[in-house]
């Protein structure tokens, strides 16, 4: 049995590739994600971009744990030991990577264990340790640093049996409270710094004071404010800072902000709120993330705008496909990357994340795998007509190949030898596949086509 797509479409896919514009570029067909559940945040520390979320992904080994993944510019890996839940966010605090979350455990230490940390975590780029929270009633939904200190937000009322409202600091040596708390049924979603202020967005009102809720509020280091107003009729879930032109985008389920009628999305400039652009997202904004001195923004939507750009004066929507979203943007070596639920984006086939720029890596997220007992041999490698797959196993196998793109364009069934014409590939890195009868991948391995 062989399956195979047309000449012209291989030749637009070479054309594509060899593109120097800025473009969108698949990263394999890797990832599986859930519109809400499957991307939740992407930072960049030692030069590798940090991935956190629900992945479940082929690109790695499938025995670990994938909460949080690490992609180095070629391929995808995971971290020493598990996280057994979610990290919700990420932030870069003493040359250390610092997650928040809903675990109890990062490492090799499930709980209990006297190594256990609730919420917070550490990474140093070899080793795991404490973020000095050993006990907590709820969740850290953020993480952020403010003027050398490290914050931390989410639903918790207490630290280490010590009371704190939804939001408390480490200043390296203890936590300690941040100018009051907030109250009933508050929860910290978001944080970040402009101006000089630390910006805490969620459902929240001014510290101290119950049910009076602004969804958005910030912190001088000696007392809180409203940003503007009021912003709902529901939370504030994600902040970016335009440090270009001196601007705060402030993103959730929002229809106003102060007396401004928004979509989804307000601009902040530290003294006056505003609708950027008119009409943009219009199922709220999850995401956001400033990219070329462009605002890009991401929802989960399941109708017409989830993932747009803002230009200074003008929402440009963009094509995401399969009734998903993006709920995850990053930049990472000058590129932008997004993650979610999708199979296109931008017009191209993607799998869940994909990179846009005009530096994009191609040929990313496939290791290579050999099963125990079975053997295979690929070559020639690399290849410029024919590539052979061959083994000693007399048993039914069948073979799939994988373009750059992530795009499946070969299935052919064999027993112990076949060969398959690739000489109208274009020139790239591609994947070949075997599995067995059930489906069981048995061997795969990057070729290179010449």
């Amino acid at each position: 049995m062989l399956k195979r797509i047309t000449l012209p479409v291989l030749f637009f896919l070479c054309l594509s590739q060899i593109n120097t514009a800025q473009t969108w570029n698949a990263l394999g067909k890797c990832f599986w994600g859930v519109a809400g559940s499957g991307f939740d945040n992407m930072e960049v520390y030692k030069n590798k971009l940090y991935i956190s979320g629900y992945l479940d992904t082929s690109c790695v080994n499938p025995n670990n744990y994938k909460r949080l993944i690490i992609f180095d510019g070629q391929s995808f890996d995971t971290l020493p030991g598990g996280i057994d839940a979610d990290v919700y966010s990420l932030t870069v605090y003493n040359d250390t990577l610092v997650l928040g979350g809903g675990f109890t455990y990062t490492g090799t230490d499930p709980w209990p264990s006297t190594s256990n940390t609730y919420g917070l975590a550490k990474w140093d780029g070899n080793n795991w340790s404490t973020g000095h929270v050993f006990y907590n009633d709820g969740v850290i939904n953020a993480v952020a640093v403010y003027k050398g200190e490290l914050y931390v937000g989410g639903n918790f009322t207490q630290i280490n049996g010590q009371p704190f409202g939804r939001i408390a600091k480490w200043n390296g040596s203890q936590w300690t409270n941040v100018g009051g708390s907030f109250y009933g049924d508050n929860a910290v979603d978001c944080m970040t710094v402009f101006n000089n202020e630390l910006y805490v967005g969620g459902h929240v009102s001014l510290p101290n004071v119950s049910n009076n809720y602004y969804n958005c509020v910030r912190w001088n280091g000696t007392k809180w404010d409203s940003v503007g107003g009021k912003f709902g009729p529901n939370w504030v879930i994600s902040l970016c800072a335009d440090t270009i032109n001196n601007k705060l985008y402030i993103g959730g389920g929002i229809t106003y902000a102060g007396t401004v009628p928004v979509w989804s999305v307000a601009q902040w400039d530290g003294t006056n709120l505003s609708s950027p652009g008119g009409f943009g997202i219009t199922d709220g904004a999850y995401t956001m993330a400033m990219y070329n001195n462009e605002l890009y923004v991401g929802s989960l939507a399941f109708r017409d705008t989830n993932f747009a750009k803002y230009n200074g004066n003008n929402w440009i929507p963009l094509k995401v496909n399969h009734n998903g979203g993006v709920n995850a943007l990053g930049v990472y070596n000058g590129n932008l990357y997004a993650g979610g639920s999708f199979d296109s984006i931008g017009g191209i086939a993607a799998k869940n994340i994909a990179c846009y720029g005009s530096t994009c890596p191609q040929g990313v997220g496939v290791q290579e795998l050999q099963v125990s007992g079975l053997k295979f041999k690929v070559y020639p490698n690399p290849a410029k007509n024919n590539i052979t797959i061959e083994t000693t196993e007399d048993k039914k196998f069948v073979v799939h190949i994988t373009n750059p793109l992530g795009q499946q364009i070969i299935t052919q069934s064999f027993q112990k030898k076949t060969e398959v014409n690739v000489s109208s590939f274009c020139k790239g890195l591609f994947l070949v596949e075997v599995c067995d009868e059930k489906g069981v991948k048995c061997h795969t391995e990057k070729v290179l086509v010449e």
